[in-house]
């Protein structure tokens, strides 16, 4: 987890949340100030500022040489999470109405005590080393589902088990990862999640693929410990993506709308339609002759073009792929030349 901490000045509280982050090394990691008055100012050069560099020192980190930065909107592309220790009337809206905001409640350390500091400074620790842990956590759930499917998906009854992994889903994770750096405000947990859990109903039971991933699917994140919240809007999302043909995902929430281009994508990434071929005989494409594949082929792609991939930047990146590929399913040009 890439956390940003935010106070008022950008010289006590952010600083020494951030110090301890940075000491766990759970992920990336900055401060910033919402009233910084001396923009790279380094804070061992204030006198208000003494205090809270003794205290620190008294727990082996050494802050003088930091420097105060001013909040900007562009700093939470970056991040997962902003946690925000600056008082509510110093917290601008576009900052507080973020889905990344979350608020700590802990005093302005401007002026205060060293005993008082002290308390302070063991609060704001305390505070960072449980949001290490539910971070560290979270990823080890996410991690843990992960590797079910990867071994669920390697079953010799699941009929694309030979390629399924390398060649579609984790080429569905890269093109959603992607396309967060486009929506820093998507969900990265909810969006990772949902790209392992897609296809789960498949891979568990070909013929019963859709209802299986809503049962067996809210079941499994259960049993790894995923918060009740958390599996409901995985489940929810995962529905919309199933209704594809019935709603338009455009006015669906961006995280749908990630996981939904990402998957069309990445049909046209690789060797996906070609697999499709190699499989012919298999129970997916039972006796049909090549025109009737070629026929299938440019019936997936238009599916995936048309109800699927409904981002701006991902139909701007993969329109040529389109196009090529419903000329390898028989929609030949009227001229080459």
């Amino acid at each position: 987890m890439n956390v940003l901490f935010v106070c008022s000045g950008n010289i006590g509280r952010s600083q020494m949340a951030m110090e301890y982050f940075k000491r766990l090394g759970v992920g990336k990691t900055a401060s910033a100030g919402t009233r910084v008055t001396v923009e790279n100012e380094k804070i061992g050069d204030r006198e208000d500022a003494q205090n809270v560099l003794e205290v620190m020192r008294e727990d082996g980190i050494e802050m003088s040489s930091n420097r105060r930065t001013t909040l900007v909107p562009e700093m939470l592309a970056d991040f997962d999470k902003a946690i925000v220790m600056a008082e509510p009337d110093r917290t601008p809206e576009w900052l507080s109405s973020s889905p990344k905001f979350e608020y700590w409640e802990i005093p302005n350390v401007n002026g205060m005590p060293i005993e008082q500091l002290r308390k302070v400074r063991d609060a704001i620790k305390s505070k960072v080393r449980d949001l290490a842990t539910l971070a560290t956590q979270s990823q080890d759930k996410i991690t843990a589902f992960r590797q079910h499917v990867v071994a669920a998906a390697g079953n010799l009854n699941f009929v694309h088990h030979k390629w399924f992994v390398p060649w579609h889903l984790e080429i569905v994770e890269k093109l959603a990862d992607e396309l967060c750096d486009y929506y820093p405000d998507a969900d990265k947990e909810l969006i990772n999640v949902m790209v392992w859990m897609h296809d789960y109903g498949k891979i568990l039971d070909f013929d019963d693929q859709y209802q299986k991933t809503l049962v067996a699917g809210r079941a499994k994140l259960q049993e790894l410990g995923f918060a009740t919240e958390f599996t409901d809007r995985v489940i929810t999302y995962i529905e919309a993506l199933d209704k594809k043909l019935e709603i338009d995902l455009r006015a669906a929430p961006i995280e749908v709308q990630i996981v939904s281009s990402a998957d069309g994508c990445s049909h046209m990434v690789g060797p996906f339609l070609e697999i499709f071929w190699h499989e012919a005989t298999d129970k997916t494409f039972t006796n049909k002759t090549f025109k009737e594949l070629m026929d299938l082929n440019r019936k997936k792609v238009d599916k995936d073009w048309n109800y699927k991939i409904v981002l701006p930047e991902a139909r701007r990146a993969f329109e040529a792929r389109y196009i090529f590929h419903r000329e390898q399913s028989g929609e030949l040009p009227e001229k080459f030349f």
